[in-house]
């Protein structure tokens, strides 16, 4: 075996210890490009710029300081004279990181998105987020890129547009452009229809809109079911909690082909086996992957899925930086669509990070 093989062994056994057995030998290296490029990056860095799933990364950095691979300085990983030994051994070149103003590059929204850009943000001040429905709501400005991308797509306009949970406010951003035939909001948490039904009418909202109460948890009412050209989520992201509402979702729309579907998807909170089921699921519900664009919306520092991991005391939390960022997923119903959860309820919590961390390692 060789040093540098002695070392990343080592290394590993270490981490997986903290990780629950979830960190691998390209886990290890994609956090030491980080430290190639920056050699006193803070954690949340490395979940940016890496995307791995939080227990693996959090379990390297972990085994890292355990170490003396990096010295913890004001919450920034300080690589030591042993650790920059290690990253010039793994890594032999540092990685050019995309961001997400690369992926945004050259999009100029218009000035009227703008404008509702900043009412989202005095509207949003007025809701208080509940741990119990995994409420984090993406950041205003990713809230109207995503409808301009949406609106680009032609999947907005003369639509009949359905929201699965919308703390985001999305439904308040598609109603001031006039653009959709109707919208639905539907949220398990009263407080967020009844801030959509309070602005739809206090903004002068043309568009007809209303929200209603609703656990999906449970099936689709019959009345709204089948009855949708596109629509919109942000789910939990579990695996369960992303299947389920893009399940129900499919449900909403009108049975034929050619609808569509959003849905916010993230490769932190979720780790790989997860994420292999997910979409494995996703074809077996026979939906076209028509689009994925990657580091699309951001969230504010703090979210859910980071409760599900002990974090040690060198590490700054919390956050004060953009770390959690998810990808944008387009689904194309076909002709053989079929929701894999039409007309079942659902039992048990679907934002149980806790069930995928030991289901998926």
């Amino acid at each position: 075996m060789t040093a540098e093989n002695e070392i990343v062994v080592e290394l590993l056994e270490d981490a997986r210890k903290f990780s629950e057995r979830h960190s691998t030998r390209d886990s290890l290296v994609r956090v030491l490009q980080v430290f190639k490029k920056n050699h006193s990056p803070k954690l949340w860095e490395i979940y940016e710029k890496t995307e791995e799933y939080l227990p693996s990364a959090l379990g390297i950095v972990m085994a890292m300081e355990k170490g003396g691979f990096i010295e913890p300085e004001n919450g920034f990983l300080k690589l030591t004279g042993k650790g920059k030994n290690l990253v010039d051994l793994v890594v032999p070149k540092a990685v050019d990181y995309r961001t997400m103003e690369d992926f945004r590059f050259g999009v100029k929204m218009p000035a009227e998105l703008k404008r509702i850009e900043g009412e989202i943000r005095r509207i949003s001040q007025e809701l208080i987020m509940k741990d119990e429905f995994d409420q984090a709501p993406i950041t205003a400005d990713s809230v109207v890129l995503k409808a301009y991308h949406m609106i680009s797509r032609g999947d907005i306009a003369g639509k009949s547009v359905v929201l699965l949970g919308d703390d985001d406010l999305m439904s308040i951003v598609l109603g001031l452009t006039s653009l959709p035939k109707e919208i639905l909001v539907i949220d398990i948490d009263k407080d967020v229809a009844g801030i959509v039904e309070k602005y739809s009418k206090k903004l002068g909202i043309k568009v007809p809109m209303r929200a209603v109460v609703h656990d999906f948890r449970k099936p689709i009412p019959k009345n709204i079911r089948g009855k949708f050209d596109t629509f919109v989520t942000q789910p939990p992201d579990t695996v369960l909690g992303m299947l389920l509402f893009v399940s129900r979702g499919v449900e909403l729309l009108k049975d034929e082909p050619g609808m569509v579907g959003y849905a916010g998807f993230t490769k932190t909170g979720c780790p790989q086996l997860g994420i292999l089921d997910f979409w494995e699921k996703i074809v077996g519900m026979k939906l076209v992957i028509s689009e994925v664009i990657p580091k699309f919306t951001v969230y504010p520092g703090i979210r859910t899925e980071i409760k599900e991991v002990e974090v040690p005391e060198f590490i700054d939390y919390p956050p004060k930086q953009f770390w959690y960022i998810s990808d944008l997923i387009r689904l194309k119903t076909t002709k053989r669509s079929k929701s894999m959860f039409e007309g079942k309820t659902f039992e048990g919590d679907i934002s149980d990070y806790r069930r995928d961390v030991l289901k998926y390692r």
